[in-house]
């Protein structure tokens, strides 16, 4: 196969179609040299590594408006492994997913945030929910009315390289089952609670590793931190 036919097969594959490049004679497969087919394989192979790279995930938004989604039996992801992804639940929207949630997973994944707003709008997370696993930079707020409620712990800068994520809850309720994890590996990560706001937690951690410093949580304009602080 000469590099001609390679893109041929490849554009095939693309585009989702069925139809097969016609095979040639062996002659004219070898090449006139008699050479061997080793660069056009390196040429499908270079072109699969563009496309991979060309449909990473980044500047994705969804929107969950006046709806109930239900993401049953498996993660909710936002921002896997790319940036300025983003989830807005508002005028009452509703996303349950029975699993894990993320903002900003692998450690590539920054920059990534999610609104839940206005009355009526909630998450509803049976396990855990982090906010930068790995990632760094990422933002969670919650605001007017809306709700978030775990079904395990609440994490914020989850492992070491995870920094500089922030929640922001404003005149809104995050409630979750067990504790909350406020820089459990990661540095600078930061939880502001405002406007009558109210963060439930069993117990609530503050830098929980020696190698995770400079967190902070601010309670400020009547909100509420429920949970002893550590």
């Amino acid at each position: 196969m000469n590099a001609k036919q390679a893109w041929r097969c490849f554009r095939a594959i693309q585009v989702g179609e069925t139809r097969r490049v016609a095979r040639r004679p062996a002659y004219e497969q070898r090449g006139r040299a008699g050479g061997s087919s080793l660069p056009a394989v390196w040429f499908v192979f270079v072109l699969l590594l563009l496309v991979g790279a060309a449909h990473a995930e980044d500047n994705v938004p969804v929107t969950i408006s006046g709806i109930t989604s239900n993401n049953a039996g498996a993660n909710y992801i936002v921002g896997d492994i790319g940036t300025n992804n983003s989830l807005t639940i508002s005028d009452g929207g509703i996303l349950t997913n029975v699993n894990y949630s993320y903002i900003g997973n692998q450690a590539s994944a920054s920059n990534n945030w999610a609104v839940i707003t206005g009355t009526g709008s909630r998450w509803y997370c049976t396990n855990a929910f982090y906010v930068g696993y790995y990632g760094s930079g990422n933002t969670l707020t919650i605001a007017d009315g809306a709700v978030l409620t775990t079904g395990n712990s609440g994490f914020l800068g989850y492992q070491l390289d995870a920094n500089s994520n922030v929640v922001v809850v404003s005149g809104a309720v995050w409630t979750n089952a067990s504790n909350g994890w406020y820089g459990r590996y990661g540095s600078y990560n930061s939880v502001i609670i405002s406007n009558g706001a109210t963060v439930f937690n069993n117990f609530s951690f503050i830098g929980y590793f020696v190698q995770s410093v400079s967190n902070n949580v601010t309670v400020n304009a009547f909100g509420v931190l429920v949970g002893i602080s550590l």
